[in-house]
């Protein structure tokens, strides 16, 4: 599917005298014209008519190209930006909402000047500021965060700020303190390197700093202390400025080296590293999108023998082809997670996503043809459950899709997707394991079916892709084909009703840049950043924007953690995603590798190993605390019975016991080697006589000891006898 031209497509002329970048903002029904919009910002008018065969001709004859990045959309994220400028946002939306549904009449120069004027009357606003909003609307991607102010972009963060005279700041209560131009900053960094990096404090850097360059005395009282006489204690920076400039440049490991030493640094403080046809007129006019738990019981990656339950089956079907467009299976839900997850999966690469599973089934790799859809819908037809919640609904906003409820009662008005459960549940039943029948729920007898578990949830995930493929290449006799498509003798078959579609109705798909679609629509978190990594989950992250930058090192010296704003894919937990400042894109970061327990893992697989394991921690606990008291037993039976036994301290004075270590050692030793001597040749060993081995010391004071030991060799002779 090369060079198909959708809503939002930019296309870049690549005529050296006509390079210019225009944005498609309306394709007909037809699939005849679109209006493109010049995204030059000298450029003050407006969408322009054109020709798609002329467009695709001149992409054709490399006269121009379809852009595979778009770096003009910006999604926001109403938790981090203001409220200030969430409300300019809405309120420069209120303005143009209205217009920017009057398709295709405001494209019309001789239309759009009344409705403008109309607008302008009804809101209080000038024409040239409706006009100004429109552009950006139509440049910026054409949702509600187009016409956002660019607060971000204001103040040059993190670029010097030019100083006049007048002082700048909060006013100080001495009226003290200058602006801190390049001369005081060169100051700071020379007081800086010689004082504070040796060990001085802060409050001692600046007293130096004020001794060296804004001193006319400096005088010693009589313990030999100095103290500085200012020339003008007006005229100088004050401690605030120094600190806050040292904030502003603090090197975490520098000052660590430093003031510390490499070996305290290295060893305290490093960084330890998811018919229905009616008003359907072209792919994307409408999907539809359910939610069923499936009729299998799976089991852990983790464990194959821990049985983790059923399955949430997440469909979403192009109405007017019948094709599947995006799935979901998890243990969620039905929820509006779950929901988010199969739109995510809508908008991305299906060969790529596919060659995850294909060590299931080399029939998961696929081409890009196979399964042509990466694109969102105009409208999105869902029940009053998880879609219609409030959660989901600012996603949808943000994609500018336009949400259909189904009423109660009808479930014909999703009938497609619908169907095609029961048709999944009929393909998968007979041979998967682990599958039951809804009408024996309610028996008492027969099978435990889900003691015949046998598939993870990575498995059964390929088999449902499977039956996806199945399906989008299978013949749908009952589809109601028009007279259009009998011409061309277009098979009712999905994906061929897709590709004529795209060729001849294709206006209502929209394309957004993946990364824009991740940053919307993916579930928001929070890590934090340590000395050991990036921490989510209790796994360990890391990327090189964090190493590049050095994050880990404030975390590693104060031993705080440090909180950051994540993305995160709950089918697979190997990266997750921090957004960028100019909400255009974000870092990846990728888990650091020795924690390959996790890889490739959800997070649904993650929360029950995390619980399993807690279990089996609890369990260890109490079995290794009543291990201790048997061991505590153990010993004091022993020690109990060796004081029954142990020698009277009537039968020997202290002098004597002491005295006698020696001898009774080397007596002891003998016996015990005789004792646990190895013979193998099964001849008698005669023990060395103890009067032997008595060869030193005083004889008058062995003798008694000699003769003790002599008979306890014999009565271990006899005993062996």
């Amino acid at each position: 599917m090369q060079n198909v031209l959708v809503v939002n497509s930019l296309i870049e002329q690549l005529e050296a005298d006509a390079k210019r970048i225009y944005r498609i903002v309306w394709i007909d029904e037809g699939n005849i014209v679109a209006y493109l919009m010049d995204m030059s910002k000298d450029n003050n008018g407006f969408p322009e008519l054109k020709r798609i065969n002329d467009l695709k001709w001149d992409i054709y004859m490399e006269k121009s190209k379809l852009m595979s990045t778009d770096p003009y959309i910006k999604v926001l994220d109403d938790d981090e930006i203001s409220s200030d400028a969430k409300k300019r946002r809405d309120k420069n939306y209120e303005i143009i909402a209205n217009l920017v549904k009057s398709i295709p009449d405001i494209f019309d120069r001789n239309k759009r000047g009344k409705l403008v004027k109309e607008a302008a009357v009804i809101h209080g606003t000038s024409i040239n500021t409706i006009n100004s909003l429109l552009r950006r609307y139509w440049r910026r991607g054409q949702n509600i965060d187009a016409v956002a102010p660019d607060y971000d972009a204001r103040g040059g963060k993190n670029k010097p700020k030019s100083s006049g005279t007048k002082k700048r700041g909060r006013p100080s209560i001495l009226n003290s303190g200058i602006n801190v131009d390049d001369v005081v900053e060169n100051q700071f960094r020379i007081v800086y390197k010689k004082y504070f990096l040796e060990g001085y404090s802060l409050t001692a850097t600046y007293g130096m700093l004020l001794r060296d360059f804004y001193s006319k005395d400096v005088r010693y009282d009589e313990k030999g202390k100095h103290w500085v006489i200012l020339d003008d204690i007006g005229n100088c920076p004050t401690r605030a400025q120094f600190v806050w400039w040292r904030k502003k440049n603090q090197d975490y490991e520098l000052e660590i080296r430093k003031r510390k030493g490499n070996k305290a640094y290295e060893t305290k403080y490093r960084p330890l590293l998811g018919s229905s046809t009616v008003g359907s007129d072209g792919p994307g006019s409408r999907f539809q999108i359910d939610a069923t738990v499936g009729d299998v019981y799976l089991i852990s990656k983790f464990n194959r023998n821990w049985i983790i339950g059923r399955p949430v089956i997440y469909i979403v079907i192009d109405v007017f082809s019948r094709m599947i467009v995006g799935y979901y299976v998890g243990l969620e839900g039905p929820s509006w997670l779950g929901a988010i997850m199969a739109l995510v999966n809508v908008s991305e690469s299906k060969a790529k996503y596919c060659e995850a599973y294909s060590e299931y089934s080399s029939r998961l790799k696929i081409s890009e043809d196979d399964w042509p859809c990466h694109y969102l819908p105009s409208k999105l037809v869902s029940d009053r459950g998880e879609i219609a919640g409030k959660m989901i609904q600012p996603y949808l906003e943000k994609m500018e899709i336009k949400n259909e409820i189904a009423a109660p009662y009808r479930p014909d008005w999703k009938g497609i997707v619908e169907n095609h459960f029961n048709l999944l549940n009929q393909k998968i039943k007979p041979i998967v394991p682990g599958t039951f029948d809804r009408n024996l729920l309610d028996s008492r007898i027969g099978p435990e079916y889900r003691l015949d578990a046998k598939l993870t949830i990575d498995e059964f995930r390929a088999i449902v892709l499977l039956c996806i493929l199945h399906h989008n290449n299978r013949r749908i006799d009952a589809y109601p084909l028009d007279e259009e498509m009998v011409s061309d003798n277009v098979q009712p078959i999905p994906v061929d009703l897709w590709r004529w579609g795209m060729k001849n109705r294709g206006g209502s798909l929209k394309s957004y840049p993946q990364d824009i679609v991740k940053l919307t629509l993916l579930p928001k978190d929070t890590a934090n950043i340590t000395n050991k990594g990036i921490i989510f989950k209790n796994i360990r992250y890391t990327c090189d924007r964090a190493i590049k930058e050095n994050w880990y090192a404030k975390p590693a010296a104060t031993k705080k953690a440090q909180k950051i704003k994540i993305c995160y894919d709950p089918r697979n937990l190997n990266y997750i995603y921090i957004p960028r400042e100019d909400y255009r894109g974000f870092d990846v970061c990728r888990q650091i590798e020795h924690q390959s327990q996790y890889k490739d893992k959800s997070i649904e697989d993650l929360i029950y190993w995390q619980e399993q394991q807690r279990l089996n921690k609890a369990q260890g606990a109490r079995k290794q605390f009543q291990e201790t008291i048997d061991l505590h037993t153990g010993i004091n039976q022993i020690v109990d019975q060796a004081l029954k036994v142990s020698v009277s301290p009537n039968e020997a004075s202290k002098a004597e016991r002491l005295r006698n270590i020696r001898i009774n050692r080397k007596a002891e030793k003998e016996i015990i080697r005789h004792e646990e001597a190895f013979n193998l040749s099964g001849d008698k060993i005669i023990a060395p006589e103890l009067n032997n081995v008595m060869t030193y010391g005083d004889e008058d004071e062995d003798h008694d000891q000699i003769e003790f030991f002599a008979r306890k060799q014999k009565e271990l002779k006899d005993a062996r006898r």
